[in-house]
């Protein structure tokens, strides 16, 4: 009798933590809906890697993402540059990611920088433009972007500032 008390006991407990998850995401979800940033921000977060409230699921990450970079969030506009250039969630589209990529950079996004710059530089998604790629590659160094030092060093790109060729 004492077991069955605890197991119904122990099932209540479950069922209202498992009503007051539903409850916390179906809340975000209408925030999102709303059009709070925040909240997309956050149902990006847990759709693209899952948590105990959802199951991972990269369309469902890709759908907020979207609605977040939509509204200017430089992190939610360089998700979408990597998703798009992966094709994580969505068929892989590399001109759209260039377009996301350089929306971020335009944004100050550090990372992005770089990676703009190396789209550039490699000619993907757009057209090869050296003087392009070392503008946002020497912005990213300038941010701190610890890829772009590292590029920047290796590469010695100071040399090439007043030049148009990268090697």
């Amino acid at each position: 009798m004492k077991i069955r008390i605890i197991y119904i006991f122990l099932l209540l407990c479950c069922g209202l933590k498992l009503s007051a998850k539903k409850n916390h995401l179906d809340s975000m979800i209408h925030k999102a809906q709303s059009g709070d940033l925040n909240a997309q921000i956050e149902l990006t977060r847990w759709y693209y890697y899952g948590n105990q409230t959802v199951l991972r699921n990269t369309h469902k990450a890709f759908f907020w993402c979207l609605e977040a970079a939509k509204q200017g969030d430089s992190n939610s506009q360089f998700l979408l540059s990597m998703l798009y250039y992966k094709g994580n969630g969505i068929n892989k589209n590399i001109t759209k990611s260039f377009q996301w990529c350089e929306k971020a950079a335009l944004n100050n996004h550090a990372e992005a920088m770089f990676y703009l710059g190396r789209m550039y530089l490699d000619g993907i998604g757009t057209d090869k433009d050296s003087k392009k790629a070392l503008y946002y590659i020497e912005r990213a160094y300038n941010y701190g972007n610890e890829d772009a030092m590292i590029f920047w060093q290796k590469n010695k790109l100071w040399e090439y500032e007043k030049s148009s060729q990268i090697q």
